[in-house]
């Protein structure tokens, strides 16, 4: 390269290797073309070297400049240079072209000079080789010192055959020239930044894309660990809800069996050292069936069988109810217990507000060891709210949502059963989600705690029914009832109990033995497990023993099972369902219906 293109381009820093591959890459890319332009530019030279009688000039000159062109273009279509050389080394090896196609061009003039033209045919070879540069202007406009080195090589070159022939027009064409020059640099150098920005734009866009892509990436990561922790949480609550089933279900066997015992007991002449044990074994009896029970109202929530069934109902006979189950558990802790009488009404499901009621007033006597417990009902515009107030432990502003988390027991570290299973402020959360009803609570540690109901008013009439006790029994004496279930212990306390009430009880162990047998008359009502042996269910019992004595059959599901897909398999039977252990009352219940 001459030295005055070398002096031009030192002032120039070249880019990172990062955009100087993607700017000599663009002048690569266009090279076929670009060439074959200028081949094609080389080869009209011809009608100017035969104005000067110089053909054969021109063929040595047009031979060498072919072999040339067609040399580098093999050499970077192969690939040799891009992948041998850094992009550093592809630009000054490109200037190195340009310059020598630079060179190539410039001497044209001299020639012409030298084969005896005149100064119009300078002029036209001049012209030309000027529209030669600024046709390279579009094919190196990216990268400015390659632009330069032609630009710095052709155009001195070409005032060289000026500079022979002499002569004041000679010197006019050389200043413009080099005012030409210096418009070719400073052009080149303003595309140049122009090149840069769009390759700039370029890398920016590929950055923004591989940053999308990455946070897409990683979003889909985090779906998928949410599924994966999504179906381990639905994979917990199965097996969390298939051992309740199981362990209640394991559990109530013996209780329910214990429970019809201790009923049959019940109504036999006892002595008085006799019946203080038996009052124990009941007392006993009563703690087991109220944890398990617990447990089962969970269960049935887990397993959406809950219905609500709202009506207008008078708060005084539910709280009066609750209130002889719960006032002697409070004396017995020396507890002052009251309940304030009330004439107000709410629309709601009775027996779901009293088991959430039942769960308060039982979490007040748990937690209270000094003082005592307040029940009353207050009006709120168009609501009612029942209020249990205590002077227990009270509970931190910290705990005051925890507390309805299931499992989650304040003060009871060694896990004392008497303090329930952490499950009563659950059962009330979630039954207060499905009667639509507000739960809150206030709390001072201390000093006790304050839980809220709050209810929609009742507006009309208010019909209360009427609950069913013993007085109950003469209206089953002499009901025939058919006892399916395949422990031995729970049909001897079943026909018992049914015998002591009047019944005429017929016992089987399954469901074979009950179409084997015959029956002089067709039972009246039928009482079955739901789970028996070799995978017989109740709802096979009750469908079989329907399609024989018809679909008018009154029957009695019988179940320790919380499973919730068994529990919804129960209630499509249309039978009445009823929990283990269960109470006599319960059963008389079932049956008085009939």
């Amino acid at each position: 390269m001459p030295d005055a293109a070398t002096a031009a381009l030192m002032p120039y820093r070249f880019e990172s290797d990062r955009y100087l591959d993607v700017q000599v890459q663009l002048i690569e890319t266009q090279m076929g073309s670009a060439f074959f332009g200028s081949w094609v530019g080389a080869a009209l030279m011809a009608l100017i070297f035969h104005m000067v009688d110089a053909l054969p000039l021109w063929g040595v000159w047009f031979g060498a400049y072919s072999v040339y062109l067609l040399a580098v273009f093999m050499a970077y279509r192969t690939g040799w240079v891009r992948h041998r050389l850094s992009p550093r080394e592809r630009a000054w090896l490109m200037m190195g072209v340009m310059s020598l196609i630079g060179a190539f061009w410039g001497v044209t003039t001299w020639m012409v000079q030298s084969a005896g033209g005149d100064l119009s045919t300078l002029f036209l070879i001049g012209c030309v080789v000027a529209g030669v540069s600024a046709a390279a202007m579009g094919f190196c406009n990216s990268c400015w010192p390659v632009s330069a080195a032609h630009y710095l090589t052709v155009v001195p070159l070409i005032n060289v055959g000026f500079f022979l022939h002499g002569g004041p027009h000679a010197t006019v064409f050389t200043v413009f020239s080099l005012v030409y020059l210096l418009f070719l640099l400073k052009f080149s150098s303003v595309a140049e930044v122009s090149a840069k920005q769009s390759i700039r734009l370029r890398f920016e866009n590929t950055e923004l894309v591989e940053r999308l892509r990455q946070q897409t990436a990683q979003a889909d990561e985090a779906r998928t660990q949410a599924e994966a922790a999504r179906a381990q949480a639905e994979a917990a609550s199965t097996d969390k809800s298939r051992f309740m089933a199981a362990a209640s279900h394991d559990l109530r066997q013996p209780i329910h069996a214990l429970g019809l015992f201790l009923e049959a007991l019940g109504v036999t002449p006892l002595t008085d050292r006799q019946r203080g044990i038996f009052e124990n074994a009941v007392a006993a009896w009563e703690a087991s069936r109220s944890m398990l029970g617990t447990l089962l109202d969970y269960s049935r929530l887990d397993a959406g069988v809950v219905h609500f069934a709202p009506r207008n109902f008078s708060l005084q006979a539910v709280l009066a109810e609750l209130g002889r189950e719960y006032a002697p558990q409070a004396e017995n802790k020396n507890l002052v217990f009251r309940l304030r009488d009330t004439c107000l009404a709410a629309c709601s499901d009775p027996a779901l507000v009293s088991l959430i009621v039942r769960n308060l007033m039982a979490n007040a006597v748990r937690y209270t060891e000094h003082g005592g417990i307040l029940v009353g009902v207050r009006k709120r515009g168009p609501s009612l709210v029942v209020e249990v107030w205590d002077t227990g432990i009270g509970i931190h502003a910290d705990n005051q949502q925890r507390i309805f988390k299931e499992f989650f027991q304040l003060d009871n570290l060694e896990r004392d059963h008497t303090k329930g299973l952490g499950l009563g402020l659950a059962i009330v959360q979630g039954l207060s989600r499905v009667i639509g009803a507000r739960v809150g609570v206030y709390s001072v540690v201390g000093r006790g705690s304050v839980f809220r109901l709050e209810l929609p008013l009742a507006v009309g009439a208010v019909v209360d029914a009427q609950g069913l006790d013993r007085r109950q029994l003469p209206r089953v004496q002499g009901l025939r009832v058919l006892v399916v279930d395949d422990e031995q212990a729970v049909r001897d306390s079943m026909q018992q109990l049914l015998t002591l009430w009047g019944c005429e009880c017929t016992v089987a162990a399954n469901l074979h033995d009950t179409l084997t047998r015959n029956f002089d008359r067709p039972p009246q009502a039928v009482v079955t497990d739901y789970r028996l042996q070799n995978g017989i269910t109740g709802k096979d019992v009750i469908q079989a023993l329907r399609q024989r004595w018809g679909p008018a059959l009154h029957c009695v599901i019988v179940t320790g099972d919380t499973a919730p897909d068994r529990l919804r398999d129960a209630v499509d039977t249309g039978a009445v369902l009823l929990h283990k252990p269960l109470t006599a009352n319960q059963l008389l219940h079932a049956l008085v219906v009939v």
